[in-house]
C-alpha cells in the first residue's frame, strides 16, 4: 500500500565470490526465506582459476523472515547459470525442492527437510528441468522438463511417482490451490491437467504468430485467471479458467523482459518485475 519500501536488504551471498540470488521461495508457515546462490557461472571458469568448465556448486541460504539474518546455508546440486532455476516450498510436508543442472550438467532435484535444513534425497530427472510447482493438499510436486514430460514427485520423499508424456517441450507450470488443476505449457499449448486422472481437461493453443518464444513465468489467480509471460517480448498472456480449461482473453504489453511474476488473489492484482 502507498509507496512500498524494502524492509531489509539481505547480503548477496554467504561467500565473497557468490553471485546474486537467482531464485527465491518463501515458507510463510516457518517464516523462512530461501535463496539460491552460486560461486561462479559456466561462462566464467577463470574467476576461480578453474579452466575445467565445470558447473559451480549452488548453496541455499536459509533466512529468518523476521530478522533478515542468514541462519544457515545448504549445499545442493549444480546449475548452468541460474536462468530458469526453480524452487518450490511445501509447508505441510516441511520440504523445499530445488532444481539443479541444465545443458548437460545432469538434471536433479534436491529435496530438503526444512525442519533440519538438510538434503534428504536427490532425484534424477530426464531432460532439462523447466518448471516446478507444489500442491501440499495433493501431496505432489509437479516438474516439467524439456524432455516432453510432466513428472509427479512425492512431496514427502521426492521420489518420482508418475510421469505424463506431453505433446511438446515442457514449460512453466503452476497449480490452482482451490481446484488443484495443473496448468502447464507443452510447446505452443497451455494445458489444464487433472492431477488424479492425469487427463487433459482442456487446452489453449496459440496462433504461431503470437506464440511466446520463451514462456518464462506462469501465475494463477485461483478459479479465475492464468497469466503467462514471454521472456523475449515481455508480453503477458491472460487466460480465463472459470470453466476449468484455459481460454485466451487478452495480452498485456510491458516495456521489457519479465524477470518474475506473482498474483495476489485477495486483490486480483498481478505483479511483474522487468
Amino acid at each position: 500500500t502507498g509507496n512500498p519500501q524494502p524492509s531489509c536488504v539481505l547480503p548477496v551471498g554467504p561467500h565473497p565470490s557468490a553471485g546474486g540470488p537467482v531464485a527465491v521461495a518463501v515458507d510463510s508457515a516457518r517464516k523462512r526465506i530461501y535463496a539460491v546462490h552460486r560461486l561462479m557461472y559456466w561462462g566464467y571458469p577463470t574467476v576461480l582459476g578453474n579452466d575445467s568448465g565445470l558447473l559451480p556448486t549452488d548453496m541455499v541460504s536459509v533466512v529468518d523472515q523476521q530478522t533478515g539474518t542468514i541462519i544457515t546455508t545448504i549445499p545442493v546440486g549444480k546449475h548452468m547459470d541460474g536462468f530458469g532455476q526453480v524452487m518450490a516450498v511445501d509447508s505441510t510436508h516441511n520440504r523445499l525442492f530445488v532444481g539443479n543442472g541444465g545443458f548437460g550438467g545432469g538434471m536433479t532435484v534436491s529435496v530438503i527437510d526444512t525442519t533440519t535444513n538438510t538434503v534428504i534425497a536427490t532425484t534424477s530427472l530426464p531432460g532439462d528441468l523447466v518448471g516446478m510447482a507444489a500442491d501440499p493438499a495433493k501431496g505432489f510436486v509437479y516438474v516439467t522438463t524439456s524432455g516432453n514430460n510432466l513428472i509427479f514427485l512425492d512431496a514427502g520423499s521426492g521420489a518420482v511417482v508418475a510421469t505424463m508424456a506431453l505433446a511438446g517441450a515442457g514449460g512453466p507450470v503452476a497449480v490452482d490451490p482451490t481446484t488443484h488443476v495443473i496448468y502447464a505449457w507443452a510447446g505452443a499449448q497451455l494445458l489444464a491437467v487433472n492431477p488424479d486422472t492425469k487427463a487433459i481437461l482442456g487446452q489453449a493453443t496459440l496462433n504461431p504468430l503470437t506464440i511466446p518464444k520463451i514462456p518464462s513465468f506462469i501465475a494463477v489467480d485461483p478459479g479465475l485467471r492464468v497469466y503467462s509471460s514471454d521472456f523475449q517480448s515481455g508480453e503477458i498472456l491472460v487466460f480465463d479458467i472459470t470453466g476449468g480449461a484455459p481460454q485466451q482473453l487478452a495480452s498485456i504489453s510491458t516495456p521489457n523482459w519479465i524477470q518474475g511474476m506473482a498474483v495476489d488473489p485477495s486483490t486480483h492484482y498481478i505483479y511483474a518485475t522487468i
